[in-house]
């Protein structure tokens, strides 16, 4: 998803010293999506209803752009909470990213260098029932894993 910022002087009602937020959604069709990654976050705020959220937020920032010439920049999450499939996931989509199998050491040592600036093609697939999803993260060209 990607979020457009408006300054107060830009909407209607200039007299408001506010920030308007407007959400541009990504629509995905089925495929590869050229892109970059650009953020790896932790997300630890509880979810509206209280309960624990650990979340491992990786950010793309896609070739395509919007009407206004602005990269769409999607989000993949890791839910990483103890029962959560986070961690094999994450580990997953790392080794189809870095094209071989990541060692636990490799794995430790991951970090935001690892991956930040890396071109990525993000790839997406039709689930059971009809919807587009995301499948998966494939290098642009061969990658090497970190360094354990």
């Amino acid at each position: 998803m990607n979020t457009k910022i408006n300054t107060a002087s830009d909407t209607p009602n200039a007299n408001d010293s506010v920030f308007v937020i407007e959400q541009l959604k990504y629509q995905a069709t089925v495929g590869g999506k050229a892109g970059r990654f650009v953020d790896m976050v932790w997300d630890t705020e509880p979810m509206k209803n209280g309960a624990p959220r650990k979340e491992l937020v990786l950010g793309v920032e896609l070739e395509e752009r919007d009407d206004s010439g602005q990269p769409f920049q999607v989000r993949q999450a890791f839910n990483f909470l103890p029962r959560g499939r986070g961690k094999t996931e994450f580990k997953k989509q790392m080794e189809s990213f870095f094209g071989a199998p990541l060692t636990p050491a490799q794995l430790a040592g991951f970090s935001k260098a690892s991956i930040v600036g890396k071109p990525v093609i993000v790839n997406y697939k039709t689930d059971h029932l009809g919807h587009v999803v995301f499948d998966k993260f494939t290098p642009v060209m061969p990658t090497q894993p970190p360094a354990a």
